[in-house]
């Protein structure tokens, strides 16, 4: 849900067009891609996974959570 999010963000910013070009070169030169670079496309989006859930987490450590005190 996140990455679809972003990339809703990022059209807005960006044209249409750019984002399918973008998409359609990715798609021509995978195979000469994946030859030099195994798994190119799987690596580069769990890295671009794990930098999002890394900022979440550290979002989630500074600020503290509210815990209510048990009433006697």
């Amino acid at each position: 849900m996140i990455e679809l999010y972003l990339l809703l963000k990022l059209s807005s910013i960006l044209s249409d067009k750019i984002i399918l070009l973008i998409l359609a070169n990715i798609c021509l030169f995978y195979a000469p891609l994946e030859k030099k670079f195994p798994h190119f496309i799987f690596k580069c989006r769990i890295s671009i996974e794990q930098i999002i859930e890394g900022i979440i987490v550290l979002i989630q450590c500074i600020i503290p959570r509210y815990i209510e005190e048990p009433q006697k």
